[in-house]
């Protein structure tokens, strides 16, 4: 909303860390959900990024692990699960996935179809445009 150079905009972010961009590092932060609002006088744009991550649910799991995916507008990703140690556990590439929201299932197998062991793992989506989303989950056997 905005009235004579006010403005009031209520946010949802989820700050999921850099994914272990810069160095090959495993994420290193785990996520936190905010919920408010900011408002500030003058005519700013404020950047809403294309797509949102959330937390695996449930967290923990024994099996399946769902993350959602919201986008603003449609487009390709490709989805990676990786462990703690930035290890690639399993992939799946060039998705295209519809603006709104869109949950990604992972069954807890790497790959080549083995039950990866109890830890924690992340999977991380980057878009065209190279932009990130990573969150974590933790497996336990």
């Amino acid at each position: 909303m905005s009235h004579d150079g006010l403005w009031t905009v209520a946010l949802q972010v989820w700050d999921v860390g850099d994914g272990g961009v810069g160095g090959g590092n495993a994420p290193s932060t785990d996520s936190s959900y905010w919920h408010g609002s900011l408002s500030g006088v003058g005519d700013r744009r404020i950047y809403v990024p294309d797509f949102a991550l959330s937390r695996g649910q449930p967290n923990p799991s024994s099996n399946w692990v769902a993350w959602d995916i919201r986008r603003q507008s449609g487009g390709k990703v490709n989805l990676r699960v990786v462990g703690v140690d930035g290890r690639r556990v399993k992939s799946w590439s060039e998705k295209t996935i519809p603006a709104g929201p869109t949950r990604i299932l992972w069954d807890g197998r790497d790959d080549q179809g083995q039950r990866v062991a109890s830890g924690r793992y992340f999977l991380v989506v980057t878009d065209e445009t190279g932009h990130m989303r990573t969150n974590a989950a933790t497996v336990v056997r």
